[in-house]
Parts: C-alpha cells; sequence; structure tokens
C-alpha cells in the first residue's frame, strides 16, 4: 500500500480471474459427471460406504481435470502478490521449470484434495442440511445450503493450509525444494503460526465463496431439471 497505493490490493487479479472462471466449470462439471447416485437404507450399509469412496474418486477425477493449466497461473498469480516496488510486474512463466513449479502440491491439493473436499460436503449435506431444511425445518433450504457449503470451504482451506504455505513459497522463488521451504516455514514463524500464517482470511474468503457456490450450483441443477 505504501509504495504502490489501494491497487495493491488487487495484485494478481488477472490471473485469478483466469483461474476462477473456468476451474469452478471444470471442478463441479466434472465432479456432476462422475458423482455416485446416492443409495437408500442403513448409513452403515456396503452401499453408502460404496458411495462415499465413489464421492472421492469423483472429487478426484475434477482435480484431474483442473491440473492442465492452473499450476503455471498459479505461480503468475503468487509472483504478482509477492512482488512489491515500483520496478515492472513479472511476466506469465515462459519455462516449463517455473510453470510447473510446486506441481507436486498442486496435484495433492487439487485430486486427493478435491476428493477430501466433495467428501466433507456430501457428509454435511446428508448429515446437517438435510436435518436442518427437512420435516420440522429450522431454517429455509437455502440457507441450510449455504451453511454446509460454507464450512465445507472452510473445513477444506483449514486442512490444506500447511500445503498452501509451503506452495506459495515454492511459486514465489525459484530455488529451494518442498522440504527446504517447510523447514524454513517452521524456522522462521515456528510449525503452528508458520503453516496456518493468513488463514484467517482465507477463512473469510472461503465461507462466503462456497457458500454463495454451492447455493448457485443448486439453483443451476433445478433450473436445467437436474436436481434430485
Amino acid at each position: 500500500m505504501q509504495t504502490e497505493g489501494v491497487l495493491a490490493l488487487w495484485k494478481g487479479l488477472t490471473p485469478q480471474l483466469l483461474i476462477s472462471l473456468p476451474s469452478s466449470t471444470l471442478i463441479f462439471g466434472t465432479y456432476q459427471a462422475l458423482q455416485p447416485q446416492r443409495p437408500h437404507g442403513s448409513a452403515a450399509s456396503a452401499e453408502w460406504r460404496n458411495f462415499y469412496k465413489g464421492v472421492f474418486v469423483a472429487g478426484f477425477g475434477s482435480g484431474v481435470a483442473l491440473m492442465a493449466f492452473q499450476n503455471p497461473l498459479d505461480v503468475w498469480r503468487t509472483r504478482l502478490q509477492t512482488t512489491y516496488g515500483d520496478g515492472p510486474p513479472p511476466p506469465p512463466p515462459t519455462t516449463a521449470r517455473s510453470a510447473w513449479r510446486g506441481v507436486t502440491l498442486s496435484a495433492v491439493k487439487n485430486m486427493p484434495g478435491n476428493g477430501v473436499f466433495f467428501l466433507v460436503h456430501e457428509s454435511l449435506d446428508i448429515h446437517v442440511r438435510e436435518r436442518l431444511s427437512g420435516d420440522g425445518a429450522v431454517m429455509s433450504p437455502a440457507i441450510a445450503r449455504m451453511l454446509c457449503g460454507g464450512t465445507t470451504g472452510v473445513v477444506y482451506n483449514l486442512l490444506f493450509s500447511p500445503l498452501d504455505v509451503v506452495r506459495s513459497r515454492l511459486m514465489a522463488t525459484s530455488s529451494g525444494g518442498v522440504y527446504f521451504h517447510a523447514c524454513a516455514v517452521v524456522r522462521e514463524h515456528g510449525a503452528l503460526r508458520g503453516f496456518f500464517r493468513g488463514a484467517d482470511m482465507t477463512v473469510l474468503k472461503a465461507f462466503p465463496t462456497n457458500a454463495i457456490g454451492f447455493l448457485a450450483l443448486s439453483q443451476a441443477r433445478w433450473l436445467l431439471g437436474v436436481d434430485d
């Protein structure tokens, strides 16, 4: 802010927009295409266990589709947000080495991470939303859906905060690997404080973004006549 003014708060907006618009389509579209049907009967039955396995696989698959283009844009966004002063902003990465820096951690976050994301959401949707907005409802279906969607985003971002901290350091620099930067985080800030730096801002962003996102998805499915 002192050197670049209020526009510094929007640094990295261009790659963020390039990531956000298609990534939402890829993640939710792929997941909806692969999502298993919910079974009926006892929650402890084999059918429900297979359902949750299918949810994880569908979430994992949505991350595979996303990985094709996201990492280079994440590198560019991170470098824009961590470069200060009067010099020209860093350009998009032009070499494979820089464009795919941190790709291992991106793969963990986007593949098994997305599996966890949708597992959390399906569990909340079944065990919380349906009770809150079903028979004897204590809140409207829209509010219940937003609550579960927002909580999903918060849980996911807190679980993967340590990974994201290390990944951001990798993308902002051109040397050092995962172990080097993880050790640097602990050395500079301590494990708990270091691996959850920025988690408060992430949570503040994650709750409304995912609350509105899941509500919009539900409304879109209803308008298209594919809601269950």
